[in-house]
């Protein structure tokens, strides 16, 4: 018969040893994801392009003039395209025809123009009429 052996007692138990996991606390991790989604979602709100709508007056017909009292009193500025600006006194009756004056955007040029009509007249009317070939940054 075959001897079986058998480890012998030494008279010292062998103990496992756990070693404790340890696992993170993730509790501070939550609060910086809704940190950085709170940023992200107002950064892409901030984001948007703010937008001003224009809206353009009827044009008037030959006889729909409302303002014939202040004829002496007021100033218009046309604004072409290319950058160019006009002005002329009065407004474009069917009875006379204005001189028309050419000027810029500079400041010896409309400012000036305005400041020389503020002078003359105590309440004068400023009348810009852009035309379809203007473009939106000279209005």
């Amino acid at each position: 018969m075959s001897h079986i052996q058998f480890p012998r007692f030494t008279g010292r138990a062998r103990r496992t040893t756990r070693r404790a996991v340890s696992r993170p606390d993730m509790t501070p991790l939550v609060g910086l994801g809704f940190l950085l989604v709170s940023f992200f979602l107002m950064a892409a709100d901030f984001a948007r392009p703010t937008i001003m709508q224009l809206t353009m007056p009827v044009k008037p017909t030959a006889d729909d003039i409302s303002v014939r009292g202040c004829c002496s009193n007021a100033i218009t500025v046309i604004l072409e395209k290319d950058h160019k600006l006009f002005y002329y006194e009065g407004l474009n009756t069917l009875d006379s025809t204005p001189t028309l004056y050419k000027t810029s955007f500079a400041a010896d040029g409309l400012r000036k123009t305005l400041l020389e009509f503020k002078r003359h007249t105590s309440c004068g009317l400023v009348l810009i009429k852009p035309s379809d070939e203007a473009s939106y940054q000279d209005m």
